[in-house]
């Protein structure tokens, strides 16, 4: 099963956990859904200062 995940930061482990790819530790902005199993992205994850990314100018962008 391949679930898709909004955050261009994001990946799943191997045990359906969300690791952020920026700091390579679970995702803060997850919550696991008891009737799927499996965790999935809550709405601050949109906001995350995590996915701001650093462009040859200097300015932030946000993908």
């Amino acid at each position: 099963m391949d679930l898709e995940l909004k955050c261009p930061c994001a990946s799943y482990r191997s045990d359906m956990r969300i690791v952020c790819d920026r700091t390579l530790s679970y995702c803060g902005n997850a919550y696991f859904k008891r009737c799927k199993g499996w965790w999935v992205l809550n709405e601050n994850a949109a906001r995350c200062p995590l996915r701001k990314k650093e462009r040859n100018d200097g300015k932030a962008d946000n993908p």
